[in-house]
């Protein structure tokens, strides 16, 4: 004789357990899986960088090389990163003008229905928030379901088998519901400013919220300060990146041909390292002279692209909303100093030396600069007043007149004002008694 009640809980935790792994196994990061197809830069947290398509899968995520590596005895096609690496990831980037045709179609696509969502998508949306948010009494209402079950079918259904299916059912949940934060749930669709750690130091930028899961941000057009390195020769010329460098000696000319500002940072060789902060406007020219000898060196330049980014929730946090209205110029928050995270003696260091390098020369207006930018970035903000000012009055004696200088002065003042929460009412550099050059000043060492 059939026993139809032990049939039935062996049919039901079958089906419940074909249903749970068909979820485990199709489920994807929702930040990750909008990324899918992209040709994308995965960023780790080692600095490697790597290109490829992206493919999402369930346990990990697999970057497709455009073009085959060879190494020393094989071709490798493609770089698998796994479910527990994913603490790993700095950033995941795609660069919005380097799509084809295809994916700018895709993309434009996605960003239409994250920030004006049809009506199946909003319900899909709050339906899963929904179910995230109530999984706990779900959860009851799945045992008193089963415990209802219990009786048409003379009781066969015993304890183990009502908590596994318990335990099935939790999972069903844990897999269709979304991972809620009401204070971000607000923000999705709008222009934020997310503050970001990058090599040990936080930085703002400004871009439009589009999504997020338990791991991940995901926002899209962020003016980003890419860093490019320019391979530069004695007597040559080099175009690059918008940028057309020549070097002659220990002079080194640099036209920006591009549409946005551009920042240059160092000069390095294999041996040496000279800091710049020099910020070139658009169309703008500067001429640099080389503090170190040099065949072939290195131009180390921040230039401004628009990104997509998805960031781990760990590395990146969203702090403000932004105004939708354009800003009237990007670079003034692009090529912030940032913070310094409260780590390592990289900064003391450099700021030791060029200390001392003051000491010899008390008038050498670049290590003046970069000496108030660095206790900019050190949150001294009396000490790096004192500096900027210094650097500001000297300012023509810099290759970008004090541009960079200027951008500073201006964080400088932004930051205050956010400590005391005072209205922005005047201009920084008319607030904090800047004036125009005059020779008396100039010949005045800082104090």
């Amino acid at each position: 004789m059939v026993d139809w009640g032990f049939m039935a809980t062996i049919a039901l935790i079958f089906l419940a357990s074909m249903l749970a792994a068909w979820l485990r196994f199709s489920r994807k990061d929702a930040c990750l899986a909008a990324f899918h197809g992209f040709h994308v830069t995965l960023q780790l947290d080692d600095d490697r960088r790597i290109w490829g398509v992206i493919e999402v899968l369930p346990t990990g995520l697999e970057m497709h090389y455009r073009n085959a590596i060879q190494d020393d005895s094989h071709l490798e096609t493609s770089y698998l990163l796994y479910e527990n690496e994913f603490q790993k990831i700095q950033t995941i980037f795609r660069y919005a003008d380097d799509l084809s045709p295809e994916n700018a179609k895709i993309r434009e696509k996605a960003i239409k229905q994250a920030f004006h969502p049809r009506l199946p998508h909003r319900f899909l949306r709050k339906t899963r928030i929904f179910i995230s948010n109530a999984s706990e009494s779900l959860n009851e209402a799945i045992g008193l379901t089963i415990g209802k079950m219990r009786k048409p079918i003379g009781n066969y259904l015993g304890e183990p088998s009502e908590t596994h299916l318990k335990q099935l059912g939790g999972e069903f949940l844990g897999q269709v519901g979304h991972k809620a934060d009401p204070l971000l749930e607000r923000l999705v669709g709008m222009k934020v400013v997310f503050e970001m750690a990058e090599d040990g130091v936080v930085h703002e930028h400004v871009g439009v919220f589009k999504n997020y899961s338990a791991d991940f941000l995901e926002i899209l057009n962020v003016q980003f300060p890419c860093q490019e390195r320019i391979p530069i020769s004695q007597k040559e010329r080099r175009q690059s990146a918008g940028l057309d460098v020549r070097a002659m000696d220990d002079v080194i000319s640099v036209q920006n041909n591009a549409s946005t500002a551009v920042m240059l940072t160092k000069l390095t060789t294999p041996e040496s390292e000279q800091l710049l902060d020099v910020v070139i406007d658009p169309g703008g020219k500067v001429t640099l002279y080389s503090e170190i000898d040099f065949v072939e060196a290195t131009l180390h330049a921040r230039i401004v692209r628009e990104l997509d980014m998805i960031v781990p929730r760990k590395r990146a946090v969203i702090r403000h909303r932004a105004e939708v209205s354009p800003m009237k110029n990007l670079a003034d928050i692009i090529f912030d100093v940032g913070i310094r995270l409260p780590w390592g003696q990289e900064n003391q260091q450099l700021i030791a030396k060029i200390q001392e390098k003051l000491t010899r020369n008390p008038l050498d207006v670049g290590s003046i600069a970069l000496l108030g930018r660095l206790m900019l970035e050190e949150k001294k903000f009396d000490e790096a007043e004192i500096w900027l000012r210094k650097a500001y009055t000297l300012r023509f004696s810099l290759p970008d007149n004090g541009r960079g200088v200027e951008l500073h002065l201006q964080e400088l003042a932004r930051r205050r004002r956010r400590a005391t929460y005072a209205p922005i009412t005047t201009d920084p550099l008319s607030e904090m008694g800047f004036t125009i050059a005059v020779q008396d000043e100039a010949d005045t060492p800082p104090t």
